[in-house]
């Protein structure tokens, strides 16, 4: 009876120790390199507390469009609202595109120095430059909540390429696109269009003598 006690807890154990291995597998599987395998990476700045500004860039490496808008989530605390008060939108606006980089205004505007737009109680204020173009969107109604919550700016003359994952820069992947060699078909992303441009060779044959 002892012996069969013995087997039964050593079993147990056994059990208890597999268990444990596959949850740490699970867990081990959240790796920035597993993410980046299955989602598209975005480049993310506080550029005040609480406040990110997400990044797309041209094939130079310049910035070609900035998104910003308040973060909910903070050390400090879990903030719902949205809104950005209307005198750090033209704070940020003049820091991260300064007057002299937008170029002229393409426009006249009837009142200010943006068009506005007003529908379903949501303000869409856009302003045009030589280079740039600067949207504000937010929402307009009696709540404390309401105000500017979405700015963006766009580079007219940078084309966004599509976002890389660490997987396909890693020095590994590299390695495997370079043993794969120039016989297989190759893709890009046109920087004008943003279109998938796929390039496929042609078979050829050695002359038989």
């Amino acid at each position: 009876m002892k012996i069969e006690a013995h087997k039964t807890i050593g079993i147990s154990f056994r059990m208890l120790s597999l268990c444990c291995l596959i949850g740490v597998a699970s867990a081990s599987g959240q790796t920035s390199t597993e993410l980046a395998s299955k989602y598209s990476q975005v480049a993310a700045y506080e550029i005040r507390p609480g406040i990110l500004m997400t990044a797309k860039y041209a094939d130079d490496g310049q910035v070609c469009e900035m998104v910003i808008e308040k973060r909910h989530e903070t050390p400090a605390k879990t903030d719902l609202g949205s809104a950005i008060p209307r005198p750090m939108v033209k704070q940020l606006t003049d820091e991260l595109v300064p007057a002299a980089e937008r170029g002229q205004p393409t426009k006249r505007y009837f009142k200010g120095d943006a068009e506005s737009t007003i529908s379903g109680g949501v303000e869409d204020r856009e302003s045009d430059f030589e280079n740039v173009s600067i949207k504000v969107v937010g929402t307009i109604s009696q709540s404390c909540d309401s105000g500017d919550e979405v700015i963006v700016i766009r580079w007219k003359k940078r084309a966004c390429v599509a976002s890389k994952s660490v997987a396909s820069d890693s020095p590994k992947a590299g390695k495997q696109n370079e043993k794969k060699g120039s016989s297989k078909e190759a893709s890009t992303v046109d920087p004008a269009t943003g279109n998938l441009r796929v390039t496929v060779p042609l078979a050829t044959t050695k002359p038989s003598h």
